[in-house]
């Protein structure tokens, strides 16, 4: 059976920036909680698991993902805002992005707490602060993993995840990912999806194309016909990444409608629904 494979020229890279809804005291609550969704879009057709680096801090954090874009665009799409007790990111941003990514820089996936005071205060950052900021989590990110691949093995990379903050020099500090997360000049992790996850809005016309013209040859009693798109290798690949998010957003959209639709609505007035 024919399918598209994923290639070099799919790999991406993003950075991500949130402040946490309140202080915590080790990586543990994220690593497992990005450890699944991780899990969740790799294996078999899916393709390895993306590799990275998290930090951790008392207040915020910073996450490095690394994999096949569609991979990432899919695991990006489960950091849903609504989901903030389950999570407990607030104010997640996209503060670097590469789509066509000619290596990684992680050969693997790892996490890391930074030990610190609670620092919640932000600077509010001119463009091209902010362009600097951005520029030395971006060079953390080329340097840690550089150093986390020296000779030495596991135990080494162990030992400076143990104290990054010793063993990074270009470690960010709390205040600038703070910063980062406040600055309106990184886009939101919604934001950044609507204009630059296209594939998802492809894959998205398409199904709805597809199922135009197959309720429309049932209609005209041409039964059993299945539209030649569904054996498209590409599309097949989309519905592997983004087939179970169109599934919640329709379920969503008729759970927002049920509820338009009920006589109490008018006294429990919900927001609009949002394309």
């Amino acid at each position: 059976e024919e399918e598209e494979q994923a290639g070099e020229a799919d790999r991406g890279r993003v950075i991500l920036c949130a402040r946490l809804t309140g202080r915590l005291d080790s990586e543990a609550l994220h690593a497992e909680f990005f450890s699944g969704l991780r899990a969740r879009w790799s294996g078999g057709q899916l393709g390895e698991a993306p590799t990275g680096l998290l930090l951790v801090y008392p207040t915020c954090l910073v996450a490095v993902l690394e994999g096949d874009n569609h991979q990432l665009m899919a695991l990006l799409r489960d950091i849903r805002a609504e989901d903030v007790f389950t999570h407990r990111l607030q104010d997640t941003r996209v503060v670097s992005f590469v789509l066509d990514a000619q290596f990684a820089q992680f050969s693997r996936w790892r996490t890391a707490y930074v030990r610190g005071r609670e620092v919640r205060a932000a600077r509010i950052l001119s463009e091209s602060d902010w362009g600097k900021a951005v520029q030395e989590v971006e060079t953390f990110a080329r340097l840690a993993g550089a150093q986390l691949s020296r000779p030495g093995g596991e135990a080494a990379a162990e030992a400076m995840l143990r104290d990054p903050a010793r063993a990074f020099g270009t470690l960010p500090q709390p205040t600038d990912v703070l910063s980062l997360v406040a600055s309106e000049v990184s886009p939101t992790v919604e934001a950044f999806l609507a204009g630059f996850d296209t594939d998802y809005h492809r894959y998205c016309a398409l199904v709805g194309l597809v199922e135009r013209e197959e309720a429309a040859a049932r209609g005209a009693g041409l039964q059993g016909t299945e539209h030649p798109l569904r054996r498209d290798p590409q599309l097949r690949r989309l519905a592997r990444f983004y087939g179970p998010h169109l599934a919640q957003e329709r379920e969503r959209r008729e759970a927002e409608a049920a509820r338009a639709d009920s006589p109490l609505a008018r006294f429990y007035p919900k927001p609009p629904l949002q394309a």
